[in-house]
């Protein structure tokens, strides 16, 4: 892979190790680069979504090249082949190409600037998050709570007003005890003695009748000289008969 004005790409640069670094180191520096400059993290910006994924490929290319021993080798040979060849004087062609490879270099370390805010700032913002996320889990489980302790309250009322209404419609329907009064005493005793008195007044009617009867058959101008005959010696003799005519 070539930059512009086809001057070769200094994969060591790119990377940010030097000419003796281990495959581990250039794997380690590779990964955190990759993480770094990864386009999605630079959504916002065109700009620098552009220029994360050019720098991306240039990571991935120079990983490719410096990770395999083969193709490092020959990379290290063309390399100083190169470095031996190029001259400031008669190559002013090299010299736009260091110009360029400084300013994306000073580019790639503005975005690592960048990133490592970005970083930050997104740190503090899952910070946030989490107390936010645990603020809510509480107040869910102090309403849950609540809520549950209300139910069971309309539940005790509901079931306190339906035994109240119960008892209310018992007492409705319950007779009520009657209490011994002098009035009602007395009423009671007249009608136990109300059979006597009628059979009495039944035989005053019925004796009455008798002598009514009596008179209307007897002639005119004689009358009964003792209405009710009385038997013994008081009555005139022992004759029960009926009394003189006067």
């Amino acid at each position: 892979m070539t930059q512009k004005n086809n001057a070769p790409v200094d994969h060591y640069e790119v990377l940010g190790v030097s000419t003796s670094a281990t495959s581990d180191e250039i794997r380690r520096r590779y990964r955190f680069l990759v993480m770094a400059f990864h386009p999605d993290k630079f959504s916002r910006s065109d700009e620098f979504h552009g220029l994360a994924e050019f720098q991306v490929k240039q990571v991935n290319e120079s990983y490719r090249v410096l990770s395999d021993p083969q193709r490092r080798t020959d990379y290290d040979t063309a390399r100083r082949l190169a470095m031996s060849q190029r001259s400031p004087s008669s190559n002013p062609a090299g010299i736009s190409s260091q110009r360029e490879l400084e300013e994306a270099r000073g580019r790639a370390h503005a975005l690592e600037r960048e990133v490592r805010q970005v970083r930050q700032q997104l740190d503090a913002l899952d910070k946030d998050r989490a107390a936010l996320q645990r603020i809510l889990t509480e107040r869910e489980q102090t309403w849950l709570v609540e809520k549950q302790a209300l139910t069971a309250d309309q539940q005790v009322s509901a079931l306190k007003l339906d035994q109240a209404t119960r008892d209310r419609q018992n007492n409705e329907h319950r007779p009520r005890p009657c209490r011994a009064h002098p009035v009602n005493e007395h009423h009671r005793q007249r009608v136990e003695q109300a059979p006597e008195e009628a059979e009495d007044a039944a035989l005053v009617s019925a004796l009455e009748f008798a002598d009514d009867q009596v008179a209307d058959q007897l002639p005119v101008g004689v009358e009964f000289a003792q209405p009710f005959p009385q038997a013994g010696p008081a009555a005139g003799g022992n004759d029960p008969g009926v009394g003189r005519v006067g």
